[in-house]
């Protein structure tokens, strides 16, 4: 078979010849020991790669419909229960704690089971989970033990995450990982996009059973396609079997600091998505707008954005990427703060802005999966640490842009969100520029044999 037939996946139970080690920089459709079987046909081995790389947009719609349950129909249905905003805004933070804490719980992704065992357990979990409060929204009141069971199912969303991450990293190598990291994003908007059309129907068009039944198959049926998938290779702890080590080799890698960095900056938190619908009333915008830009055509093209990110990951450097991701928000909330406060630029320009969101989401996706690598036992807790920290910038940006709305009105908002993502450009170069002072300082170090 020829080597472009070759599918990037591990198939169960095969080594891989020496020869044909891994290859990071691979073209698309080469992998170590041409894993597919023998006499394959060329144009099979290829359907059944995109076949694999696609599955994982399927699979990732129940976290999307799990983020449009806890961002957008609990905060909808409290407010038309007559809870005050403070109330909601105090429940949701309580609902996003898990977010912000997965590294802590995400270890449970690498103990015991399968990958392919927890993707399918926190899927009934979710399911479970988020089923209940729509059975019990007919009575109107989130109670304490509403919280509780949300709570649980935003923690088993959370593992069925990781564990999606885990998959990814296990399974594929080169750019078919790229491509599927970018499909896991875009599955992920598109559950978001579904969920929120889901709460948006008109009242008593279904019985809180109806919805209840929806939401549970919903968050339950496209996990299950996780079986379709080839059962890979868990990898094997190394001689000292524990997790402390294997996560100090980790941070070794100079990419490591690059991603924390990148974390935790503000590049690309794009604080402006939560902000945008409340800056809709000084743009003038019409509510047709308004429902067009933060809804169906937002969420759309977020959805373009990230499919787009796997082809873009492969022409170069992740992180350049992310960081030219990074300089084009500045650019775009630079070009709204200046022109005309119109519903027009106000559509268009939000519709660029979460395009541009959707690839750097995309990529940042692809740098940790690229992070981690195909060899590492402890893949979804790596996952989980990084997904968790990258949500710190989303508050703090956010917050900082909505107090400048308060104190310097609309365009200051934009000007610096600007700012904050070319404050997180030039830390990114800092560092950039010390590791490769590093580097070439210990290459020269080196004896000439």
């Amino acid at each position: 078979m020829e080597p472009e037939a070759a599918a990037q996946i591990a198939m169960p139970h095969r080594s891989v010849p020496a020869a044909h080690a891994i290859d990071e920089r691979a073209t698309p459709w080469t992998w170590a020991a041409r894993q597919a079987e023998p006499g394959v046909p060329s144009a099979t081995a290829k359907t059944r790669l995109w076949f694999y790389v696609f599955l994982f947009a399927l699979m990732a719609v129940p976290y999307g419909i799990s983020n449009a349950i806890i961002a957008v129909i609990i905060p909808y249905r409290m407010r038309l229960s007559g809870y005050s905003v403070e109330q909601i805004g105090l429940f949701f933070s309580i609902l996003m704690a898990p977010t912000y804490l997965q590294f802590v719980y995400s270890p449970l992704a690498d103990w015991r089971f399968s990958k392919r065992t927890w993707v399918i357990l926190s899927a009934v979990a979710s399911a479970v989970c988020f089923a209940l409060p729509e059975y019990w929204a007919k009575s109107n009141h989130y109670s304490p033990l509403v919280l509780a069971v949300v709570l649980l199912g935003q923690v088993a969303s959370g593992l069925f995450l990781c564990s999606l991450g885990a998959l990814i990293s296990t399974l594929f190598t080169g750019r078919a990982r790229d491509h599927a990291a970018s499909c896991r994003v875009a599955g992920t908007f598109a559950g978001n996009l579904l969920g929120t059309v889901l709460a948006l129907r008109p009242e008593g068009t279904a019985s809180p059973l109806t919805n209840a039944a929806l939401f549970g198959l919903l968050t339950l049926v496209p996990a299950l396609f996780v079986l379709c998938l080839p059962v890979p290779v868990e990898p094997q702890p190394d001689a000292s079997g524990h997790i402390v080590h294997d996560l100090r080799q980790f941070r070794r890698d100079p990419r490591f600091w690059i991603t924390l960095l990148l974390s935790v900056s503000p590049s690309c938190a794009a604080g402006l998505l939560g902000l945008f619908s409340a800056l809709a009333v000084d743009f003038r915008a019409t509510p047709g707008h308004v429902v067009l830009a933060n809804g169906t055509l937002g969420s759309l093209s977020m959805v373009l954005g990230s499919m787009l990110a796997g082809p873009l990951s492969g022409w170069g450097d992740r992180r350049t990427l992310y960081v030219a991701c990074s300089a084009s928000l500045s650019m775009i909330a630079t070009a709204m703060a200046f022109m005309p406060l119109l519903s027009s630029v106000y559509l268009g320009g939000v519709l660029i802005y979460n395009f541009i969101c959707g690839i750097s989401y995309a990529v940042f996706d692809v740098m940790i999966i690229d992070l981690i690598g195909p060899k590492s036992r402890y893949a979804a807790t790596k996952y989980g640490f990084f997904f968790s920290i990258s949500n710190l910038p989303v508050a703090y940006v956010a917050y900082i842009d909505s107090r400048c709305h308060h104190l310097f009105g609309v365009r200051s908002v934009f000007l610096i969100d600007a700012l904050l993502n070319i404050a997180g450009i030039a830390m990114w170069a800092i560092l950039w520029r010390q590791i490769a002072q590093k580097q070439r300082l210990a290459a020269a170090a080196v004896p000439v044999s």
